[in-house]
């Protein structure tokens, strides 16, 4: 059984780490692109670290706070999930919630529990409206937000264009 674990300052290299594999895998067996990024050396810089390591200092009541929980298999990150505060003051009421599963662990129920745990801490905190960005073609996702509550809110057509591919990016909403 996987364990979640709050992020820590000491394992921000873990999680670059895990970011870079992550994403390094851009889609799977059915062709399903995960995320928009094609250039990752942002992760391999000094200033992932740095700057993950300042929103993981600021307070829920500050602009652009941020909190990450991870699982780990053995010593390596291989799922994460984050929470993130609005860029102004006035948006600290949500909280957007990010996502990511190895490809080698995905299918295990991780989402699930991860999901979970995230809108468990969100309700604690007494945030209002918990926020998230899909690729409107991973189903598979979508409908595990849809059990869980979440409501779509509408779809930005040709949102990125990854590799040429044209995503459509779709945005779904929760009212805790």
């Amino acid at each position: 059984m996987y364990a979640i674990e709050q992020l820590t300052e000491a394992d921000l290299p873990l999680y670059r780490d895990h970011m870079k594999r992550h994403f390094a895998k851009e889609d799977d067996q059915e062709g399903i692109i995960y995320h928009p990024l094609t250039d990752f050396s942002y992760f391999d810089t000094d200033e992932f670290i740095q700057n993950n390591s300042k929103s993981l200092q600021k307070k829920l009541n500050e602009e652009q706070w941020h909190r990450v929980w991870v699982v780990k298999d053995q010593q390596n990150i291989i799922a994460h999930i984050n929470l993130k505060g609005g860029r102004l003051s006035t948006m600290l009421h949500r909280t957007s919630l990010g996502i990511g599963i190895e490809s080698n662990y995905r299918g295990k129920g991780l989402g699930k529990k991860l999901m979970s745990f995230a809108i468990t801490w969100a309700r604690e905190q007494k945030f209002i409206w918990l926020d998230l960005y899909v690729h409107a073609q991973n189903y598979k996702a979508m409908n595990l937000y849809k059990k869980l509550g979440f409501n779509e809110i509408g779809t930005t057509k040709d949102s990125f264009r990854v590799n040429g591919v044209s995503i459509d990016d779709t945005h779904m909403t929760l009212k805790l």
